[in-house]
Order: C-alpha cells, then sequence, then structure tokens
C-alpha cells in the first residue's frame, strides 16, 4: 500500500520561460501562444483529480474570479489619418507591385492608348505640376505660338518617343535624391523638343493631378461646385439692382462683372492659383495668334476641360461620362472668355492682391482677342441642368445613328 505522504512528481514548474518566436513587432506575446505556452503551478482540485484518473490531461490556464471576465484589449489597428476633402495628393512615382511582371507587362501594352497614358501611375503634387507649366509656359511662349494642331493628338508631327523622352527627364527631377544635372537635362531636353511633344507634355502633367473629393480620388483641378458657384454669382452680381429700382430694362453685361475671374481664383490655395493662371495665359497667347495657329476657345475647351474639371468617377457608364465631358468642355470655354475680360480690364488693388492683373493695363488685350469678348455673355454655351438632355457643343460633327 503506498504511502500517503509519497506523491510521484508529474510536471516540473520550477521554470517560467515564455516563447520568445511568438512575440510581435511590439514585443507582445500573441494571444495563441499566450494561451498555451503559460502554465502556473498549483494544487489540483477534484475535476483535475478525476481527469488524472482517466488518462486525460489538462495544464491549468490564468484563472479569474467567478462571474468576473478578462479584460478585452482592443486591437491596434495602424489607420492611416484621412486626407481633408479637396485636398490634393502628394508625389508619387512608385510603380505599382506586379505579382506577375510578364501578363502584366503585355496588359499594359494592350491598355495603353494616347500620349498622355504613358506612366500613367505617376501622381503629381501641386508644386511640381506648376514647375512643369512654368517650364512648358516658357518654351512655348517663346518658339509655339504659331504652330498648328498644337495639344492635339492628331497632329503629324507628335512623336510619342520625344513625349516619352521629355516625361521621364522630368520625372528624374522628382526624385527624392535627384542626380545634380537632373534639372538641367530637364531643362536641355525642353529647349530642345518640339513644340507638339512639349503640348502633349503639358496636357500629361495635368493629367497626373488628383483630388480628393467625396473621399474618392478624382481627377481635375478646379471642382465642379467652386465653378458653379463663381458661374451663379457672376450672373446674380447686380440682381439686387431689379428688387431696389423700379426699371424694367438693365443692360445684360451690367450683371457681368469684367473683373469677375478674380472671384474665381483668389480661394483657390496659391500654387494652383499659379498653374490656373499660367495655363489660361498660355491658351489666349493662342487664340491671339489663331490665324497661325488655328486655337481658338472653342477649339482649346475640349482638349484642356477634361484635364481641370475631370471627367467624374471611373464607374461612370458612357452617357454619364459624356455629360461631364460637355459641361467641362463648356465651362473652360467660359473661363477663357472670363479671364480675357480680366485681362482686358483696368488693373485695381483687387487683382493686384490675387496675385497678377491684366495683361496691359492702358493697353488692354490684342485686337483679336477683344473681338471674342465683344457681346459678352452672348456668345456663352447655353446652360443646362443635370436633368436636361446635353445637345452637341456648337460646330460638333454629329452623325444620325438611329432614325425613328
Amino acid at each position: 500500500m503506498p504511502s500517503l505522504f509519497s506523491r510521484a512528481r508529474t510536471t516540473s514548474t520550477t521554470k517560467n520561460s515564455l516563447d520568445v518566436g511568438r512575440t510581435d513587432e511590439f514585443g507582445r506575446v500573441t494571444s495563441h501562444g499566450s494561451s498555451r505556452g503559460l502554465s502556473f503551478p498549483g494544487k489540483k482540485d477534484k475535476a483535475d483529480k478525476k481527469k488524472d484518473k482517466s488518462g486525460g490531461v489538462r495544464l491549468r490556464t490564468i484563472s479569474t474570479g467567478k462571474g468576473k471576465a478578462l479584460p478585452t484589449i482592443p486591437a491596434v489597428e495602424d489607420e492611416e489619418p484621412a486626407i481633408p476633402d479637396g485636398s490634393f495628393l502628394p508625389l508619387s512615382i512608385d510603380p505599382p507591385k506586379r505579382h506577375d511582371d510578364a501578363s502584366e507587362a503585355d496588359r499594359e501594352r494592350h491598355q495603353d492608348y494616347g500620349y498622355l497614358s504613358y506612366q500613367r501611375h505617376v501622381v503629381l503634387g501641386l508644386e511640381e505640376t506648376d514647375r512643369l507649366v512654368r517650364a512648358i509656359a516658357d518654351e512655348l511662349g517663346s518658339r509655339g505660338l504659331t504652330t498648328p494642331f498644337i495639344f492635339s493628338s492628331l497632329a503629324i508631327d507628335v512623336s510619342a518617343a520625344g513625349v516619352r523622352r521629355l516625361v521621364l527627364a522630368f520625372l528624374k527631377t522628382c526624385m527624392p535624391f535627384p542626380a545634380p544635372d537632373a534639372d538641367r537635362a530637364w531643362r536641355d531636353e525642353a529647349r530642345f523638343a518640339g513644340p507638339h511633344e512639349l503640348g502633349m507634355c503639358l496636357r500629361w502633367g495635368l493629367a497626373r493631378v488628383v483630388r480628393v473629393y467625396g473621399g474618392h480620388a478624382v481627377r481635375g483641378l478646379v471642382q465642379w461646385d467652386h465653378y458653379a458657384q463663381w458661374s451663379e454669382a457672376e450672373v446674380g452680381a447686380f440682381s439686387l439692382c431689379f428688387s431696389l429700382i423700379a426699371v424694367a430694362y438693365l443692360p445684360a453685361a451690367l450683371s457681368y462683372p469684367p473683373a469677375h475671374f478674380a472671384a474665381f481664383i483668389a480661394p483657390l490655395p496659391p500654387l494652383l492659383r499659379s498653374i490656373i493662371v499660367n495655363v489660361l495665359t498660355l491658351l489666349i497667347r493662342f487664340t491671339a495668334h489663331s490665324a497661325s495657329s488655328g486655337h481658338t476657345p472653342p477649339t482649346l475647351s475640349p482638349l484642356f476641360g477634361p484635364l481641370l474639371f475631370g471627367l467624374g468617377p471611373s464607374a461612370l457608364s458612357f452617357q454619364h461620362t459624356y455629360v461631364h465631358y460637355i459641361r467641362a468642355t463648356n465651362a473652360t470655354e467660359h473661363l477663357i472668355l472670363a479671364f480675357i475680360r480680366w485681362q482686358d480690364a483696368p488693373s485695381n488693388d483687387s487683382a493686384k492682391t490675387v496675385g497678377t492683373g491684366g495683361s496691359a493695363a492702358s493697353l488692354g488685350v490684342p485686337t483679336r482677342l477683344k473681338d471674342w469678348i465683344r457681346g459678352y455673355p452672348s456668345m456663352l454655351p447655353a446652360r443646362s441642368t443635370k436633368k436636361e438632355r446635353m445637345d452637341p457643343r456648337r460646330g460638333a460633327r454629329t452623325v444620325r445613328v438611329v432614325s425613328v
């Protein structure tokens, strides 16, 4: 008969060491390892003795009082701070990670179309875009104002290889640690590039700007609501006169102030304001040389409208995307004409505070530009709501596809 004071030792509990391999990057033990790797010595209760007799093995873990639960530690999630609505994404030139390089390369080669799709993963910030616009505007303003079919992908003289060389030379200046001669190489590449390649590179840079709207990343420099409010304010700038003065008629030009364009760019960030002013200045210079360049506000607005206002979310149908295209084109033509009026208006203190005044305070704009704003706003496209059917722009070629 065994002695009552004799007991076979089963498990050694003198060393309670933690499993070092179960710790995470913060030094914390994972719940999987903590529940199975830790054991505490103690007296066995009756239930344990019964399980030992039946051959079962049980390791006692951390016990709590009756009716008490272990405090739950909330999971720590590394959430990125929300980007404010209306802000622009910073510079990003790193290509996306691909699992299958061969298949993705073939797929990308088949999907690329046009001159603006090259390096489409790149996102330019406002600082980089402003630097690109200034450099190209200087080159085109000095030797490309009389070039026909510039900015158009239908031009025969445009070279895809030349556009890619310009893009790559500019991206080398955007690296975190650029080479000492990267900026000089970019300037030389822009100096010796053709006007058509410079025009395509300008459009490429404007297409790489991404803005946050409603929690989604969208293209376009300006929010549509901002333009809509400015346009309505231009119409009703002097609407109070109709209620205060008992007159039957007031001239239409009275409710369209000549310098109202300053109200459009005043609330914008300084870099965005500089980009818009430099782009519109270049466009009206091409309009002034329309006899050679062939560019007018109706021909320039389809090329830059989607770049200024975007085409809406990428999941839209063709009909809704076309509606965004029409209204962006009409709005861009409106901005070009309003910018010409602002440049033609005498310079005042309000124009100086915005950052730039009229091109010539005493002489105004050239005569060819004055012809475009004569009778303003009769030449503006008709206003339409979202519920109305968008008609084609004036001068656009149409083809009847269904006859009812």
